[in-house]
């Protein structure tokens, strides 16, 4: 096996990936003139603004409309330039295209497509595999291209919820796509084009992972006491207005601080802001129902490696969830369904626009059917019946934490016969 990573040379890294006959190889950027990457800069627009513009009507109107902006904190975005508007439209108009953007990709050469140690080192084999986790980045362009050129297998593992939905057409032309569920089923077939021959239903990784972790230990439990929990996941004010988040906070905390029984707010806020995090810290750290976890370097630091016990590392995720009753997120992220899957409660998203925010990026349009199941807020009013609503009726909670998971995970399929089935194109491997 071998990875090819940004981090392979950290000492760190090779211990927490590391095995017998494991090798790595250190991904690097091409050296290339700033002239050149602004020419790399244009396929790669096509790819992207093409496919926005082609499934405009299908869940892609969000992101066509937000091409011509730079988000910024708290609403603070900047709009491009003229010139700049003009040429991303013409290169989403001529993406359109299926194609168009390979043959731009291919003008530009193959000299800035290299990665000479890693053809060298697959030299040595008769079969070599390209295993994918992701649709995106100059890293996955020049895999993409020299596997192409290299005659290997490609084979794309999905490691988000948006690699299928909103990261542009293929960069590869896939030997297998591993999907989650039928979310991913549906795109890879309406989308992209993925012959069903090529499509394993291969089920959640992460799922089976946080399962196979869970059972290994014995401790992903309910917690013993009484108290009811309630967790309360920010994103950053960069996607979501900091007010409207504080907004929810402050009507979940008086409802709760008005009930007989018990409950626990578990605030999960992602703040790289050092007043932000002052006042969050001043506001809701000194009340008793409220319990602040800041997010762990391990869960959201890429600049660099962060060397860490892995399972440990997934307990302490698994742990900080355990024991919800409801989750209540600012938009929508991944973490619901993860909560979902592991605590079979109700999710609500929070989508209040306070200041307009949210209005002025077209939020309407947001594809929210990605989590469907997940209860939408747009007001305090309607936000609290949902929370009432859901806390009072157990059942209807756990249904809809079933229907948020049913799209992303084949909880029935032989994970590990799909997966080599994937992998090595065994075609007699039965695939539902």
């Amino acid at each position: 096996m071998l990875i090819v990573s940004p981090f392979s040379e950290e000492e760190g890294f090779k211990k927490d990936f590391g095995g017998d006959n494991t090798h790595f190889i250190k991904w690097r950027d091409p050296g290339v003139s700033g002239l050149m990457k602004n020419a790399l800069a244009v396929p790669e627009m096509m790819r992207r603004l093409g496919y926005f513009r082609r499934f405009k009507n299908k869940g892609m109107m969000f992101y066509l409309k937000n091409q011509y902006k730079s988000f910024g904190e708290n609403g603070k975005d900047v709009k491009f330039g003229f010139f700049r508007i003009c040429l991303y439209w013409i290169l989403s108009v001529l993406g359109k295209q299926r194609s168009l953007w390979r043959v731009a990709e291919r003008f530009l050469g193959s000299t800035w497509y290299q990665c000479p140690e890693l053809v060298a080192f697959s030299k040595q084999y008769d079969n070599v595999v390209l295993i994918k986790s992701a649709n995106w980045g100059l890293q996955d362009r020049v895999l993409a291209r020299v596997s192409s050129d290299q005659g290997w297998r490609n084979v794309l593992m999905p490691y988000t919820t948006d690699q299928l939905f909103a990261t542009g057409y293929m960069l590869s032309q896939y030997d297998a796509v591993c999907v989650q569920g039928e979310f991913e089923l549906h795109h890879a077939r309406a989308f992209h084009l993925i012959p069903e021959a090529s499509i394993f239903r291969l089920g959640s990784p992460w799922f089976r992972h946080m399962e196979e972790i869970g059972a290994s230990a014995n401790v992903v439990q309910k917690k013993s006491d009484d108290v009811k929990r309630i967790i309360y996941a920010g994103v950053s004010n960069t996607y979501f207005p900091s007010e409207s988040e504080f907004l929810a906070l402050d009507a979940i905390i008086q409802f709760i601080g008005e009930l007989e029984e018990e409950y626990r707010l578990i605030y999960r806020p992602v703040v790289f802001d050092k007043k932000i995090k002052r006042h969050i810290e001043n506001k809701y750290g000194c009340l008793q129902q409220v319990e602040i976890q800041w997010p762990k370097a391990s869960v959201i630091g890429l600049d660099q490696y962060v060397e860490m016990d892995q399972d440990k590392s997934l307990l302490e995720y698994i742990s900080d969830m355990s024991g919800c009753d409801l989750l209540v997120i600012s938009r929508l992220t991944s973490f619901s369904i993860d909560v979902a899957f592991q605590e079979k409660c109700g999710v609500i998203s929070n989508m209040i626009d306070s200041g307009g925010m949210l209005a002025r990026r077209h939020s309407h349009l947001f594809p929210t059917y990605v989590f469907s199941g997940v209860l939408i807020a747009y007001s305090i009013e309607s936000l609290m019946d949902s929370v009432k609503a859901l806390l009072n009726d157990r059942e209807k909670a756990a249904s809809h934490a079933a229907q948020i998971i049913s799209a992303w995970d084949y909880p029935e399929a032989d994970f590990e016969r799909v997966l080599v089935a994937a992998v090595y194109g065994e075609a007699t491997v039965e695939r539902v």
